[in-house]
C-alpha cells in the first residue's frame, strides 16, 4: 500500500543516492535521502520510514550502528545493507543487528527490487501479527458477530455504515452495551478500501490506564518497569488499516490529548522515545456513554469529541429490532453441532415480549443456556421464562399446564406456581405481576387441604410449597 512504501536511502556517495531515489520514486515509493547518520536519524524521527537502504562505510557512525539506532526508533523497520567492502564478519554482524539482507556493490538493481518487496512484506506480516494478537485478546471477551438482521432499523444502520466505509473520516458508533457496535465497526472496515489491511480492536476500558498509551503507541525498551523489549503499538499495527477504539469514553484525559494529536497530525510518540512516528490508521470508535454529557462534566475533551463525531452511527437496541430475534436466535442455536433445538411458538412469543436490557449479547447468553437445558431438544415457554429473570410474564400460562380440562382451583394454583417460577421464586414480584397481594398468591400456591388446616389451627401459613417441580423456598 502507498502509505507503507516509505524508503530511506543512506549513502555518502551522491550519484548512488540520486540513482536509487529516481528509480524507486518511479516504483511508487516515497523516497528520502541522507548522506550520513545524523541526517538519517532526523528524517526517521518524523517521516515514518518503513525500509532503509544503508551503506556501511560513511563519515561518523557506520551503517550498522545507524541500523541499530533506527531499529530502536521502530522495531519493525527493515534494513538492507549495501556496501562495497564485502566481508563475512560484516555480513554476520549485519544480520545480528536485525538487517533484512546484505548486498555487495556492484549489485543488480533487479535483485534490490526483489529484496525491497520482500522486506516490505516481512514488515507487513510483523504488523499483522501485532494486530491479530490484539484481535485474539479482544475476541476472548467475545462481542463480534455476523451481520444478521432484516429489521428496518438495522438495515438503516447498515446503510449508514456503507456510506461511512466509502470515506476516510473518523467514525463514532454509539449504542447500549451489547447491541453490536463492533459488528458495525468490522463491517465498515471490510467494506472500505482498507479491507486488505488489519482491523485492530482495543477495548479502552479493559486496559489499565498506565498501560493504555504503551498499547496504543508502543514503547521502547526500558521506558518503564517491565518494558524488556521494544514493542510496536496498535497505531502502527493498524497502518493503512482501521484502529477500533471500543469504549472510548473510558479513555483518560491525558491519553485523549495524545489521541487527538495522532488523529489531527498523523503523528504520535511511543512511550520512552523522543522521536515522532507517523500513522495513517483510520479511527473508528464506539461508546455506550453520551459523550456530550461527558463533555459537559469535563470527563471528555470537547475538541476530541468534535474530531471524532464527524460520522456518527447509532446502533439500535434489540428491543427496537424485535423482528430480528428469531434470526439471531437461530444463528446462535446453530452454533452447536451436537444439539438440534426446536423453539416452541409460545417460547418464541415469550422471547419477543422480553425487553432485552442486555441486547444481542444477552440473547446469545440465553441461547447458550437453552442449548444446555432444553429437554428433549425442545425449548418450552416455561424454560424461557425461567431464564429471563425479571421479565414480564406472558398473558397466558404455558400450554403444557393445560393439556386437560381441570378444576378451576387447580388451574389457578398451576398458573400461580408458573408465575412464581417465571420470577425466579420471588413471591413479591410475582404477586405484583399478577395484580394480587402476597397473601392471595400464597393462598393460590398452598395445597387446598393444607390451607384449610392452617386456617382452622390459626398457625402461620407456610412460605413454601411442596408440589412437583417446586423451585425451592419462596421469598
Amino acid at each position: 500500500m502507498p502509505g507503507e512504501r516509505r524508503l530511506l536511502i543512506v549513502d555518502d556517495e551522491p550519484h548512488y543516492r540520486e540513482l536509487l531515489r529516481e528509480r524507486y520514486s518511479r516504483k511508487d515509493w516515497t523516497t528520502f535521502v541522507a548522506a550520513n547518520a545524523a541526517e538519517a536519524l532526523t528524517i526517521a524521527q518524523t517521516a515514518g520510514i518503513t525500509v532503509v537502504l544503508l551503506d556501511i562505510m560513511m563519515p561518523g557512525a557506520d551503517g550498522l550502528d545507524l541500523l541499530e539506532r533506527l531499529k530502536a526508533l521502530d522495531p519493525v523497520l527493515e534494513g538492507i545493507i549495501l556496501t562495497g567492502h564485502a566481508a563475512v564478519d560484516t555480513a554476520i554482524r549485519a544480520m545480528k543487528m536485525g538487517a533484512f539482507d546484505y548486498l555487495s556493490k556492484p549489485y543488480k538493481l533487479c535483485e534490490l527490487d526483489i529484496l525491497l518487496e520482500r522486506a516490505l512484506e516481512k514488515r507487513r506480516l510483523a504488523l499483522q501479527c501485532v494486530g491479530l494478537r490484539a484481535q485474539i485478546e479482544h475476541l476472548r471477551g467475545g462481542t463480534g458477530e455476523r451481520i444478521l438482521g432484516e429489521s428496518p432499523n438495522w438495515q438503516a444502520t447498515l446503510r449508514l455504515a456503507q456510506k461511512a466505509a466509502a470515506q476516510q473520516a473518523p467514525v463514532l458508533i454509539t449504542g447500549e452495551t451489547g447491541v453490536g457496535k463492533e459488528v458495525v465497526a468490522g463491517a465498515i472496515h471490510r467494506w472500505s478500501s482498507r479491507a486488505a489491511a488489519s482491523f485492530v480492536p482495543v477495548n479502552c476500558g479493559a486496559l489499565p490506564h498506565d498501560l493504555l498509551e504503551s498499547e496504543l503507541f508502543g514503547h521502547r525498551r526500558g521506558a518503564f518497569t517491565g518494558a524488556v523489549a521494544d514493542r510496536a503499538g496498535l497505531f502502527e499495527a493498524a497502518s493503512s488499516g482501521t484502529l477500533f477504539l471500543d469504549e472510548i469514553g473510558e479513555l483518560p484525559l491525558a491519553s485523549q490529548v495524545k489521541l487527538l494529536r495522532a488523529m489531527e497530525t498523523g503523528e504520535y510518540r511511543p512511550v520512552g522515545q523522543s522521536g515522532l512516528r507517523r500513522t495513517d490508521a483510520r479511527i473508528v470508535a464506539a461508546t455506550n456513554r453520551d459523550l456530550e454529557v461527558e463533555v459537559r462534566h469535563g470527563r471528555f475533551r470537547q475538541d476530541l469529541f468534535y474530531r471524532m463525531n464527524v460520522l456518527a452511527i447509532r446502533v439500535p437496541p434489540l428491543r427496537e429490532r424485535r423482528g430480528d430475534i428469531p434470526l439471531l436466535l437461530a444463528h446462535f442455536l446453530a452454533r452447536s453441532k451436537a444439539a438440534q433445538v426446536q423453539v416452541a411458538p409460545e417460547a418464541m412469543a415469550r422471547l419477543l415480549d422480553y425487553p432485552w436490557p442486555g441486547n444481542v449479547r444477552e440473547l446469545r447468553n440465553v441461547a447458550e443456556r437453552l442449548l444446555l437445558l432444553a429437554d428433549g431438544g425442545r425449548v418450552s415457554a416455561m424454560l424461557v421464562a425461567s431464564l429471563l429473570a425479571g421479565g414480564t410474564p406472558a398473558a397466558a400460562p404455558a400450554p403444557a399446564a393445560f393439556e386437560r380440562v381441570m378444576p378451576l382451583h387447580e388451574l389457578e394454583r398451576n398458573y400461580a406456581k408458573w408465575a412464581v417460577e417465571a420470577h425466579g421464586g420471588n413471591i413479591t414480584t410475582a404477586a405484583r405481576a399478577l395484580g394480587i397481594s402476597r397473601s392471595t398468591l400464597y393462598r393460590h400456591l398452598a395445597d387446598k387441604q393444607a390451607w384449610g388446616a392452617a386456617a382452622n389451627s390459626d398457625r402461620a401459613l407456610p412460605c413454601t410449597y411442596q408440589g412437583p417441580e417446586a423451585p425451592g423456598p419462596l421469598t
